[in-house]
């Protein structure tokens, strides 16, 4: 071995240049590690969350359920009452299978393997129809819809039923969260090369810090339980949907009258 100075000084930077590289290396394992484990922390509290809350809202109805089939049973319900009675437990029991199918819907989006379809379709069309279907759910509960959409087509590459799934489920949260006497506007039009889907409301604000929460699950804008009126997955679903198509999902202000409105952005147009 060479001990000149000019050997020993060039040992010494290569020595002191590896233990830098294996320094920076531990750095970089210490850091990523620790990034991946507060990942895997918040996905496992986020999956708890969510499975406390979907065990929370069943709780309700299936205790409905358990003591209306037990009094009919029992024969504790004069015969006049056995009718309401088991009007109660369907609606009860549908009321437990949209929440299973809600998690069931939530759950297969997330999953890494799952990919939504990717063919020409016509997102106005789409729009214009779910509106349609839900024009006597307004009705009924005395909302004023109106709707504008174009004519012609707002063609995007995506899946269908997953999109009409999104822009009802839209629809539904605004026909849920309002009261008698509001308006809705349910639009879609093109913005920049880009679809641009609209459903506002002259309801109750809700203030920019709080958006972002309300696109997660089993979060309201009073931050009140959802279990009376909704599975509290609607707009979380809506949002998954919208990102795997390439867009976002949401919520702004709005004028013309209206309050906010819960917006589908982003998706890029195809091209004719």
């Amino acid at each position: 071995m060479d001990s000149s100075p000019g050997s020993v000084r060039e040992w010494a930077m290569f020595a002191a240049g590896l233990m830098v590289f294996v320094l920076g290396a531990f750095a970089f394992y210490w850091l990523a590690s620790r990034i991946i484990r507060a990942e895997s922390e918040r996905r496992v509290k986020e999956q708890n969350l969510i499975y406390a809350a979907i065990a929370h809202d069943l709780k309700t109805p299936m205790t409905s359920v358990q003591g209306y089939a037990a009094a009919l049973r029992d024969g504790k319900i004069p015969p006049e009452g056995q009718a309401e009675a088991c009007d109660i437990i369907c609606r009860k029991s549908r009321r437990m299978n949209e929440l299973v199918d809600a998690l069931f819907e939530y759950a297969r989006l997330g999953a890494a393997e799952y990919k939504l379809k990717s063919e020409r379709i016509d997102a106005a069309q789409i729009v214009r129809e779910v509106a349609a279907d839900s024009y006597t759910d307004f009705e009924e509960r005395g909302i004023a819809l109106d709707v504008d959409i174009p004519d012609g087509p707002l063609a995007i590459l995506g899946d269908a039923g997953q999109l009409r799934r999104a822009v009802t489920n839209l629809v539904i949260n605004a026909w849920k969260h309002n009261s008698e006497g509001a308006k809705v506007r349910v639009a879609a039009q093109a913005e920049d090369g880009r679809l641009l889907v609209s459903v506002a409301d002259d309801g109750a604000p809700i203030p920019p810090e709080a958006r972002e929460a309300l696109l997660r699950p089993f979060v309201t804008a009073d931050e009140a339980r959802t279990s009376r009126s909704g599975s509290g997955l609607g707009l979380a679903i809506a949002a998954k949907i919208v990102r795997l198509m390439g867009g976002t999902l949401r919520i702004a202000d709005a004028g013309g009258g209206y309050v906010k409105a819960f917006e589908i952005v982003g998706i890029p147009l195809a091209e004719k």
